[in-house]
């Protein structure tokens, strides 16, 4: 009895320790959609993907981008900002 009550405790343990390591992989792939479809609709991705730069010089960038298109919502830019810093940055 012991045993299976241990089994279940360790079984919802690492359920739940897994689940915020599901979400953050899901936030990076809907991340890299939402670029996708934002910056490649002016440019090539290779542009953006062979460039690093600092949150700071990617900032600047998409902003400079949201400011010059206006497709680019500032919640979107937040994320990718991230994105580009987390995947292409300094």
């Amino acid at each position: 009895m012991k045993s299976s009550i241990f089994v279940v405790i360790m079984q919802a343990f690492l359920f739940l320790v897994s689940f915020p390591v599901q979400s953050m992989g899901q936030e990076t792939a809907d991340a890299k959609v939402l670029f996708e479809r934002k910056c490649i609709a002016c440019h090539s991705a290779a542009r953006a993907t062979s460039l690093k730069k600092t949150n700071e010089e990617w900032t600047k960038t998409v902003m400079r981008m949201k400011n010059r298109t206006q497709s680019i919502k500032a919640d979107e830019a937040r994320v990718i900002i991230d994105y580009l810093t987390k995947t292409y940055g300094e």
